[in-house]
């Protein structure tokens, strides 16, 4: 398992010209399939776009297709496995001098800096022992030295019962079975057996602390998380807009390592890779919340909505309320979530025309529609301005729930799609 072999057998697109590190944003944004640059100008690195773009390449990869692809991740989160630990890993086979060998890129026009866009964290809760592996986004700040930001989730938390630096370990280049999972809020589990559910997992014992990381990572670079803060950003969120400057901590490298001729992951911040990868694994824990109430077909967090505000779920309807607990429920499952439309099993959530077409034909908004006020998300710029939370600088939205499932106990027929002779399989 690793990224070499998701590359051969998905086909990238090859540029085999050298190419200028700092021109490889836009043409990733101009094409963002998944995309192999074999010379980078100035670096002994190849550079890999597109690694998790594509939900139908994603599935394919993990035996499954696009409908199912968050069941199988829902089922890895419900059956995790035990995860093989063994010595002389490929991600160890040369020491790397510093940043600078790396090829970091400003993405965007106003970056504060260069960035590391698809560097997975581990760290250890210094209490339960347990791991947690986690995306965070990290500024160079120089050769040994980088700003992390970090959200109020695991990472962030054990850091708070850490009296001085943490130790953590960060690895980049893998292929999905393991960067799904370090994106999914797995609650207490550890996110190394999830992968390992997906496919067998060999990891390997850190050089600088007690952590552990995939064995077949293209890069590793372990470090300390000190109390010392300065700003982060701006940098661009999946939103397509700027997060704010946060004061963040400073992140001390101790070591860098790499495969011998190793991949680096450019990861487009507010591209359909960041949407897809970020988004989609919260899908899961809609499906889970939800299948509680009612069997599911399908669930989309869409990419018109950022991959991260709006869901699209596709329910085979049972009771006349079905639909509003389905709506309840995945707002529960995922708390950003701002709106949610719930629609029968005939219709296709990957098809926003479907999911507009049920919405014209089967509901009422003044019977049918769910509104509520809670935290909204931080990359919503239209909370600017909203009131917040007592006490706090968390805003609060209004979330809009749609229930355009068929009325409970109606004739069907009067709402089926019609389909051409011999059209219906």
């Amino acid at each position: 398992m690793s990224l070499h072999e998701f590359l051969e057998t998905q086909k990238p697109k090859i540029i085999e010209k050298e190419t200028d590190k700092n021109k490889i944003p836009l043409m990733i944004k101009k094409d963002q399939s998944l995309i192999l640059f074999k010379k980078i100008k100035g670096y002994n690195y190849q550079i890999v776009s597109g690694v998790c773009g594509s939900r139908d390449k994603m599935a394919s990869w993990l035996g499954t297709n696009r409908e199912k692809l968050s069941f199988k991740i829902a089922d890895a989160t419900r059956n995790p496995k035990d995860y093989n630990i063994i010595d002389d890993a490929p991600c160890y086979e040369v020491k790397g001098k510093d940043l600078d060998e790396i090829p970091l890129m400003k993405f965007c026009e106003r970056d504060g800096g260069e960035y590391i866009s698809s560097g997975v964290v581990v760290s250890r809760d210094p209490d339960s022992k347990r791991l947690n592996v986690s995306f965070h986004r990290m500024m160079k700040l120089g050769k040994n030295r980088m700003v992390i930001r970090l959200c109020d989730r695991d990472t962030f938390k054990f850091c708070q019962k850490y009296p001085k630096d943490m130790p953590i370990s960060i690895f980049i280049g893998h292929d999905p079975s393991v960067l799904i999972p370090g994106a999914v809020s797995a609650g207490d589990i550890d996110e190394f057996k999830i992968m390992s559910s997906l496919r067998p997992l060999e990891v390997t014992k850190c050089k600088t602390n007690d952590l552990l990381v995939p064995a077949h990572s293209e890069i590793i670079i372990e470090g300390r998380i000190t109390k010392e803060m300065v700003d982060e950003g701006p940098f661009v969120d999946i939103s397509g807009t700027y997060d704010v400057v946060r004061k963040q901590p400073v992140l001390e490298i101790d070591g860098i390592w790499h495969k011998k001729n190793p991949i680096y992951h450019a990861l487009l911040p507010g591209g359909n890779e960041h949407r897809l990868l970020m988004g989609m694994p919260r899908e899961p824990t809609i499906y889970n919340e939800v299948s509680k109430m009612c069997p599911v077909r399908a669930v989309n967090i869409s990419t018109g909505g950022c991959s991260w505000l709006h869901c699209f779920i596709s329910i085979k309807k049972q009771k006349t309320d079905d639909g509003m607990k389905a709506l309840e429920a995945a707002f529960r499952g995922h708390k950003s979530l701002k709106h949610c439309v719930v629609v029968d099993d005939d219709i296709d959530v990957f098809n926003p025309e479907e999911v507009e077409w049920a919405i014209c034909t089967r509901f009422q908004a003044d019977k049918q529609t769910m509104t509520k006020k809670e935290e909204g998300s931080s990359i919503d710029p239209s909370t600017v301005g909203q009131e917040t939370l007592p006490g706090t600088d968390r805003r609060l939205t209004c979330k809009v729930g749609i229930d355009a499932t068929i009325p409970f106990g109606m004739k069907r027929d009067k709402f089926e799609k019609a389909f051409i002779v011999g059209e219906k399989k």
